[in-house]
């Protein structure tokens, strides 16, 4: 939950990263999770080694979970290295997003921050990295950069999932029931789920006539 930005080289450099290839102890082998990696003046991560120098020693890191965005060289760069890569948002990086390959699991969106000029990174309610990261990923901590709670559900669907950067979402809006729906003080006129503890009753939601239940949410029960 690191907040990497403005730096005058790449945000991450790792070099290296096996004691020996060939051995089953894997030793010095980073892992990158959950950081936010921002407008750096070279590569956002900058992985490499020399087969020349040293064959046995070149970088391999496990990088998870992370934006990479706005830097001027590439988001990524894996100059002669295979780094484990996953849920990772690889996005508007100047030289381009990656030299290598992508794990599927990884996007190139707009991690649409709440205000970028400002250096607030931050996610806003619609942004793709929020809940993001596969439950199996291992979080060192249970906070984020600010402090907050780190794996909570913030898209409301019921799963609490990490997201990927620095900073968790905080939903203050939830979707109780997991309808897609939210309350009406969040929704837009016309929107508002009218019972956030029962998934059958939306605005979606087809009206089954003098029930006793509003299930369309339109004030009748009609």
């Amino acid at each position: 939950s690191n907040l990497i930005t403005g730096n005058a080289g790449p945000g991450v450099e790792i070099e290296g990263g096996f004691e020996n290839f060939l051995s089953p102890v894997l030793l010095d082998h980073p892992v990158l999770v959950g950081n936010s990696i921002i407008g750096n003046s070279e590569q956002g991560i900058y992985i490499w080694g020399s087969l020349v120098d040293a064959p046995l020693e070149v970088a391999a890191p496990t990088t998870l979970g992370n934006i990479i965005s706005s830097n001027a060289g590439f988001g990524i760069e894996q100059t002669l290295s295979t780094p484990t890569l996953a849920y990772n948002n690889v996005f508007g990086n100047l030289t381009g997003e990656t030299d290598g390959d992508l794990d599927i699991s990884d996007i190139s969106e707009d991690p649409l921050f709440v205000n970028i000029g400002s250096g607030d990174f931050t996610l806003t309610a619609q942004s793709p990295c929020i809940d993001m990261v596969g439950s199996e990923v291992f979080w060192s901590g249970t906070e984020d950069r600010t402090g907050a709670e780190r794996l909570i559900d913030g898209d409301g669907d019921g799963v609490a999932l990490g997201d990927a950067g620095a900073f968790e979402f905080q939903q203050t809006c939830p979707d109780a029931d997991g309808d897609g729906y939210l309350v009406p003080e969040c929704a837009d006129e016309g929107d508002g789920d009218c019972d956030d503890n029962d998934d059958s009753v939306h605005p979606g939601a087809e009206e089954v006539w003098y029930d006793g239940i509003d299930q369309n949410c339109d004030g009748n029960d009609t």
